[in-house]
C-alpha cells in the first residue's frame, strides 16, 4: 500500500464572508496522479494554493512528508514543482534567463535533455512577452520540474492548447509518473484525466464529493447495451436483466450484469412486439464518463 504524502485535514478557507472550503479533508498518495475536478467555484485552485503554501487559511493543517508547510517552506519548496493557472513571467525577460533565475533559485544545473524533451530549447534567446501560449505553458512546465521535484502541482496544464502541444505535455506528464513523481493535477477535460490520472477527487461545494479510481469504474461487471429499433418497443418496459439509464434520439442505453441474459431479454421482446433491431453495440463504462456526468451534476 502506497504511504500518504500530501494530507489535508479539517481545513476552512475563506475570502471574507465566502468560505470556500469547509472542513475540507484529503489524502495524496505517493506516486500517484491524483485529479482534482469539479465545477467552476468548488475550490479546485484554492485548494491547490493551499497546499503551495500560497494561501492562507483559517482552520486545519495541511501535511507534507510529515511536516507541516509552517514547519519548514524551503523544504517544502525544494521538493514541489509548481505550474499555476496563471502563470507568467515578465515580458522582457529572455527565456534563458528565466531557466538560468530558476536553477540558481534551487541550487541545480540546468537539463540540456529536458529542454528538448519539451521542444524549448530553440526558444533560449526569445523574451517572453513574444512567446506563443503553448510555448509558455512548456516553459512553464519546465520551470516547475527543472529542480527534479517529488511532488508537482498542475492546474490546468493544457488548456486552450493545440493538439500538439497538449500531446507533448502529455507525454512529459506520463513519463513523470512512470518515474515515480507525485502529481496533483486539476481540468475541465475529462479525457485529459481519465488518461493521466489514477484517482479523481471531485469537488463540490467546497468538499469532496466523490472519489472514483480506474479500476472502480473499468472493473465493474456491469456494461452497457445501446441499442435502436425500428418501433422504439423498448421504452417503458420493465426488465428483468437490464434498466434503461438514457436515451439519446433514438439510441437507448441499457446497463447489466449479465450480457446473455440482457440480450436474451430484449430479443424476446423485440420479437413479441414484431420490431427489428437498426443497430446494437456493446460498450463498457469510461472514467470520462462517469465524470461529465458529475459536472452536470448527475450520477451523485
Amino acid at each position: 500500500m502506497m504511504e500518504t504524502i500530501i494530507s489535508v485535514n479539517n481545513l476552512d478557507k475563506s475570502y471574507g464572508k465566502h468560505q470556500v472550503l469547509f472542513d475540507f479533508n484529503l489524502k495524496v498518495k505517493r506516486g500517484e496522479c491524483l485529479g482534482v475536478v469539479g465545477p467552476n467555484g468548488a475550490g479546485k485552485t484554492t485548494l491547490l494554493e493551499c497546499i503551495e503554501g500560497l494561501r492562507k487559511w483559517q482552520k486545519g493543517e495541511i501535511i507534507i512528508e510529515g511536516r507541516t508547510i509552517e514547519e519548514n517552506p524551503k523544504y517544502l519548496r525544494s521538493i514541489m514543482g509548481v505550474q499555476l493557472q496563471s502563470s507568467s513571467l515578465p515580458d522582457e525577460i529572455k527565456v534563458k534567463e528565466a531557466i538560468e533565475l530558476f536553477a540558481v533559485e534551487h541550487n541545480v544545473t540546468i537539463n540540456e535533455k529536458l529542454l528538448d524533451e519539451l521542444d524549448v530549447k530553440n526558444l533560449v534567446n526569445q523574451q517572453y512577452g513574444k512567446l506563443s501560449t503553448g510555448q509558455k505553458r512548456r516553459l512553464h512546465l519546465l520551470l516547475a520540474i527543472l529542480h527534479d521535484p517529488e511532488i508537482i502541482i498542475l492546474d490546468e496544464p493544457t488548456a486552450g492548447l493545440d493538439v500538439n502541444t497538449k500531446y507533448l505535455l502529455y507525454l512529459k506528464i506520463n513519463e513523470l509518473k512512470e518515474s515515480g513523481k507525485t502529481i496533483l493535477l486539476t481540468s475541465h477535460d475529462m479525457y485529459e484525466v481519465e488518461n493521466l490520472c489514477d484517482r479523481v477527487a471531485f469537488l463540490e461545494n467546497g468538499r469532496v464529493g466523490k472519489e472514483i479510481t480506474k479500476d472502480s469504474i473499468l472493473d465493474q461487471d456491469k456494461q452497457i447495451i445501446v441499442v435502436s429499433t425500428k418501433k422504439q418497443s423498448l421504452k417503458n418496459v420493465d426488465m428483468m436483466y437490464s434498466t434503461l439509464i438514457e436515451e439519446k434520439e433514438a439510441e437507448l442505453f441499457f446497463e447489466c450484469s449479465n450480457i446473455s441474459a440482457c440480450l436474451k431479454e430484449l430479443l424476446e421482446h423485440l420479437n413479441s412486439k414484431d420490431d427489428e433491431i437498426i443497430d446494437l453495440y456493446i460498450k463498457k463504462k469510461t472514467v470520462e464518463e462517469e465524470l461529465t456526468k458529475m459536472m452536470r451534476g448527475e450520477g451523485k
